[in-house]
């Protein structure tokens, strides 16, 4: 009853221990997700308020010069003088052939027409000393400050005065006949959101989105009203916006997986990252792009941090100086699985960890029922000892199993390939049915794409854990660029890609991993091959470096790769989209290799591609690698 006893308090001791350390290692790897996660969020976060503070800029120096403009314009109107060119231009004002009132549409001779906007109305002309006409000549004195606003402010359409007499002075200048004073202008919000009904304190004001009319796009009116010394309002000065700027600095951030959006108080969409600085074309309302959640398009108005909704993440973040806020809204189940693939290696760490734990749970019950034993034969000593050693003796053999079995699987898998491979050629004579000709390829190319598979999994893990050590050697460069284009000449002769080896000047010895290079090699041979289409080339090109290293350059005239792909290839899996659509084989593993190994010799690799021109990729050794005390000859 003891011993039941002890061995039942053995046993549930192990279970608590092992649960313990995978519950340990779980949390340890939870935290690190959530960690991961939230500096993703934080990221966005700053990013997001980078993106703000870019259009609060654009805002308040739009708002500055709108306000300096309505100061000056209220100035213009206390003074009794006026300038001479104002006169010039008050001359010019002539009677409109295309509409009833007057128009700057010519300006006196010795005037640059290219500084000078248009001035519209209304009627008959004013007489120049009356109240409208001298308010026209502030109009027209304004007109450098005008076009100077109109010079200094990107995206910036059309700046003028709109006059409670019954005129517009615009800039730059634009033929009557396209735009001119109508009894309509009073309607419109860039004025009326500026007249003492709607706007008693004076402020400045924005407008909602509209569609300009002549014909510049969607665009925003930031505007101000001007009131004479007797407190008498006397119009708007307005800057009409385009969204063009604002569509780039809110795709220019770098939002991860978030998708930000500027929206105004009307909830009208300025611009969307999704559009790649791309101005909208027509009015958009923020409920027709959001996901047709309520509860999104509500947390889009709230400010502050990410909050959760549903399946999703919303921030807004209001933009000062503007009735605007930008909205960032994110897909949880997307950010959390880029999160799990960030941390891939943890869950490596984590299996293998439960591979452990059932090794020791392996071992112990091995002891325990060993010492079972040993109570059982105590009267017989050398069959106790001879079981001792017996079970010992298991327990390495077990061990050293799951130490080599990934090296074991290579071994019946190259008896495969030897024996398909002998097979498929006859060497001792037909197989009869000529289908187990087919059956023999394809168990050869099955078997051959699994050991190179397992060979890649074996040096990925290798490489990544640091246990990957290089066994150096003054190596031969020459002889191995040459070897490396022999091996792959069945692969490139089955794809039709011709395979060319250049190698400039005298190479000297290296000291460096033979095997290692080799693969180098190999990997960016065999990949420059498989993406090549046939009568296509690969060209592997040698030479010295300036400054004394070595440089080996692998040129393919494939297909290319798009620039957004290519800085993700050099990641363990990465794959690029054609290569997924067309189902190509390969594991993804092959350029992560080839970058961890040139990296072990303290090199450099770099990719330069173009679709439709091919790719380059370059591998350069050190100066430090190079055994300048010996020369060999080039190929």
């Amino acid at each position: 009853m003891a011993d039941l006893w002890r061995r039942a308090r053995g046993k549930a001791l192990a279970y608590t221990a092992y649960a313990t350390a995978m519950l340990a290692a779980a949390c340890g790897l939870w935290v690190l997700g959530t960690q991961e996660y939230q500096a993703r969020l934080e990221r966005m976060e700053h990013e997001s308020a980078d993106v703000a503070a870019s259009i609060e800029m654009l805002v308040g120096t739009s708002i500055d010069h709108v306000d300096m403009l309505r100061h000056q314009a209220e100035a213009l109107l206390g003074e009794s003088s006026t300038s001479f060119a104002a006169r010039r231009l008050f001359a010019g004002l002539k009677p409109s052939r295309d509409f009833s009132g007057y128009a700057l549409d010519s300006v006196p001779r010795g005037v640059d027409p290219r500084r000078v906007g248009n001035l519209t109305g209304s009627g008959e002309i004013p007489p120049i000393e009356s109240g409208a006409g001298r308010e026209i000549l502030m109009a027209l004195t304004l007109n450098p400050l005008l076009d100077a606003t109109h010079d200094q402010i990107p995206d910036a359409a059309w700046v003028y005065y709109t006059s409670a007499n019954g005129f517009i002075a615009m800039q730059p200048w634009v033929p009557s006949r396209v735009f001119h004073w109508t009894e309509d202008v009073p309607t419109y919000d860039f004025y009326k959101l500026g007249h003492p009904t709607k706007n008693p304190a004076r402020q400045v004001f924005w407008t909602d989105l509209y569609l300009d009319l002549a014909g510049k796009g969607m665009m925003a009116t930031v505007g101000a009203p001007v009131y004479d010394q007797t407190g008498r309002f006397r119009g708007t000065i307005n800057l009409d916006l385009t969204l063009g700027t604002m569509s780039q600095l809110v795709a220019r951030g770098d939002l991860g997986l978030a998708r930000a959006l500027l929206v105004t108080d009307q909830n009208h969409v300025i611009a969307d990252s999704v559009t790649n600085g791309v101005a909208p074309a027509a009015l958009a309302n923020l409920s027709g792009l959001l996901p047709q959640l309520a509860e999104l398009r509500q947390a889009a108005v709230a400010p502050g941090v990410f909050r959760r909704h549903a399946d999703w993440l919303i921030r807004s973040t209001a933009i000062e100086g503007a009735p605007w806020r930008l909205v960032m809204v994110v897909d949880r189940s997307a950010l959390a699985l880029e999160v799990v693939r960030s941390i891939w290696i943890g869950f490596v760490g984590l299996a293998l960890l439960a591979v452990a734990l059932l090794a020791v749970e392996q071992r112990r019950r091995t002891g325990a029922a060993l010492a079972e034993k040993v109570a059982q034969l105590k009267g017989v000593s050398m069959k106790l000892a001879a079981a001792r050693d017996e079970a010992l003796q298991a327990n390495r053999a077990k061990s050293m199993l799951l130490a080599n079995v990934s090296h074991e699987l290579r071994t019946p898998l190259n008896a495969i390939i030897g024996f398909s491979d002998m097979m498929r050629h006859k060497v001792y004579g037909p197989l009869g049915d000529p289908k187990y000709e087919g059956y023999a390829a394809d168990i050869q190319q099955s078997g051959q794409l699994l050991l190179d598979l397992i060979n890649d999994l074996l040096d990925a893990t290798k490489l990544e854990s640091g246990h990957y050590e290089l066994v150096e050697t003054p190596c031969d460069l020459a002889a191995l660029l040459h070897e490396a284009t022999r091996l792959v000449k069945v692969q490139a002769e089955r794809a039709e890609v011709a395979v060319k080896l250049r190698i400039d000047g005298i190479l000297p010895p290296v000291l460096a991993d033979a095997r290692a290079l080799r693969q180098v090699m190999l990997n960016l041979l065999s990949n420059g091959i498989k993406f090549t289409p046939a009568n296509g080339m690969v060209r592997l090109t040698c030479t010295r470096a300036a400054d004394g290293g070595v440089v080996i350059t692998v040129a393919d005239t494939g297909r290319g790769i798009a620039p957004e792909e290519m800085k993700e290839l050099f990641r363990p899996f990465a794959r690029t989209t054609e290569a997924k659509q067309a189902n190509t084989p390969g594991t993804g593993l092959g350029l992560a290799i080839v970058k961890s190994l040139v990296e072990l010799h303290q090199g450099t690799i770099a990719m330069e591609s173009r679709p439709g021109f091919g790719t380059t990729v370059t591998v350069t050794l050190p100066a430090a690698r190079v055994i300048a005390a010996q020369v060999q000859g080039a190929a």
